[in-house]
């Protein structure tokens, strides 16, 4: 699997741990991991330190921004909005009568 760090003017990491935004962020990502997460210059460093040296590994997203914790983007958030709505049916016809209209 491919080694590579996706850099954006922005990273939203998800992760308490982490500041909530990261100006000029990147994220690394080794054998389809996450393997790091910080400010561009923090992770490449860190990558240097693993052994790594292909700068061309680097994928620039000039004005984007980057959420590398949200793994699940297909979500029912609406469905929990929507929980004890009718919570007295059988799954057929709660998604008939009030989730599908």
């Amino acid at each position: 699997m491919e080694d590579v760090i996706i850099a954006a003017d922005w990273v939203l990491p998800m992760d308490p741990r982490l500041p909530s935004c990261i100006e000029r962020g990147a994220v690394w990502l080794r054998e389809g991991r996450i393997a790091a997460v910080g400010p561009r210059d923090e992770v490449l460093a860190e990558r240097r330190a693993a052994g790594y040296t292909d700068l061309a590994a680097v994928d620039e997203g000039p004005g984007h921004v980057l959420l590398p914790g949200l793994v699940n983007a297909h979500t029912h958030l609406f469905q929990s909005y929507l929980r004890g709505v009718h919570d007295d049916a059988v799954l057929e016809e709660w998604l008939r009568r009030v989730i599908w209209p």
